[in-house]
């Protein structure tokens, strides 16, 4: 790097340095106040907060996931995981983050009820799995989170608060990229100081950096309900939740299996991450599957491949202690080609 290019970087490091401290402060003065809102109950789902809900034809259920999604994202992106699951048995609920899906599209714009909140969605999670355990009480219960969601999945599992068969962390955002989040800041820094609720504009980030596969990307970058724009303080908020995912994870129970999924192309968070998750983690059984060929998103997406799709149903299944249906493969297989079921099984 020339003399100038080190200047040049020293000067931008400095001043987002500044920017954050500034911002830090501000955010420390919001108080949102999100309250509860009555839509989208679906049938017996009587939620306050906007659900997704996944049943099977004949909804004689033999296990249940709660799905947790990422920054952006909603809970619609799981619809092919979902579904993918529905055929094996499980009911997938899913629910909204506050701030985003059905909280962004139904509100007023600048409204609260629009406002990024993960503590208030961490409770409307929490009162999602108390309501689905009370009312099948029998069904072994697992919680999935990818990104994001996964970080919130493993604040749930360090809780204790819930009898639960197993976690499913995808793409657990552990380690983020400092020059990701920095280039978001600094792409409209100086509307940003002027008004630091500015919403930027996160779109060429997440054609950037959420994926390496084209379909995907294109998936999400023109899906309706996925956030694009965020302002300094929901990404204040962001940050200051994934700092607290590893002391989480120190506090799950031993007993309590966790499958981790990960992307070897993970250009959004550093893949090394799971390496200090696993370190972190002192569970008796934990799993690691990496998709050398990968990016960040791996289940939010109707894209999803079927070497990922298989490695879930597989350890699910397992974790379920029922027997390995011959239906998973076949029922994975509708997902995408038979190489990459071939390519997993080759390498296990």
């Amino acid at each position: 790097m020339t003399c100038l290019g080190r200047v040049i970087a020293m000067f931008n490091f400095k001043l987002l340095t500044l920017s954050l401290i500034t911002f830090s402060f501000i955010f420390n003065q919001v108080n949102v106040l999100a309250s509860s809102i009555n839509e989208n109950s679906l049938d017996e789902f009587h939620f306050s907060i906007p659900v997704k809900v996944w049943k099977t034809p004949t909804q004689n259920y033999r296990g249940l996931v709660i799905a947790i999604h990422g920054l952006t994202m909603h809970s619609g992106t799981y619809e092919s995981m979902a579904k993918n699951l529905n055929n094996l048995g499980y009911l997938v609920i899913a629910p909204d983050l506050r701030g985003f899906g059905q909280w962004m599209q139904t509100h007023t714009k600048g409204s609260q009820l629009q406002s990024v909140d993960y503590e208030a969605s961490y409770e409307d999670v929490l009162r999602v799995i108390t309501f689905a355990q009370e009312k099948y009480p029998n069904l072994p219960t697992f919680i999935l989170g990818e990104s994001l969601g996964a970080d919130i999945a493993l604040r749930i599992a360090g809780s204790q608060k819930f009898d639960l068969k197993g976690i499913i962390l995808s793409a657990p955002a552990i380690v983020g990229k400092a020059p990701v989040i920095a280039s978001v800041v600094l792409s409209e820094l100086p509307k940003v100081m002027v008004n630091p609720k500015h919403e930027i504009n996160v779109s060429p980030f997440l054609s950037k950096y959420i994926a390496n596969d084209e379909n995907i990307i294109q998936g999400t970058v023109n899906d309706p309900l996925v956030r694009k724009n965020l302002t300094v303080i929901d990404l204040l908020a962001t940050l200051k939740t994934l700092t607290s995912s590893l002391s989480y994870a120190r506090n799950i129970n031993k007993e309590l299996p966790v499958l981790i999924l990960q992307g070897s192309q993970d250009a959004l968070v550093n893949p090394k991450g799971v390496n200090k998750l696993v370190d972190t983690l002192k569970v008796k059984d934990q799993t690691v599957k990496w998709f050398p060929s990968q990016g960040h998103l791996l289940l939010e997406t109707n894209c999803a491949k079927a070497e990922t799709l298989l490695a879930l149903d597989t350890w699910v299944e397992k974790h379920n202690n029922v027997n390995y249906p011959d239906s998973i493969a076949a029922a994975t297989l509708t997902w995408n080609d038979k190489n990459d079921i071939n390519l997993l099984n080759k390498n296990q």
